[in-house]
């Protein structure tokens, strides 16, 4: 039987002019658990966040439109894909 740990998940972190190596360090954080996959949602900032992992997707806004325009892009991604758990 499945448990929970056994279930592929998404994290969703929306950010807007973050300090890329906060955002890296909490990626590689995450990245430690194989059913893990990251969501960041890049809500307008000046400069545009990218990584190169193969288990992340960076979404962008083109301005900012808040936190939970953020969050809600981000449910939507993972609903197109397929679902599970956020």
């Amino acid at each position: 039987m499945a448990t929970f740990l056994d279930l592929h998940y998404y994290v969703i972190i929306p950010i807007y002019n973050e300090d890329p190596l906060i955002v890296h360090r909490a990626l590689h954080v995450v990245l430690q658990n194989k059913n893990a996959s990251i969501v960041v949602i890049d809500d307008g900032s000046a400069e545009v966040f990218f990584s190169d992992a193969s288990r992340v997707t960076v979404l962008r806004h083109v301005v900012n439109r808040g936190k939970g325009a953020a969050v809600k892009t981000g449910m939507a991604y993972v609903k197109r894909c397929g679902g599970g758990v956020v």
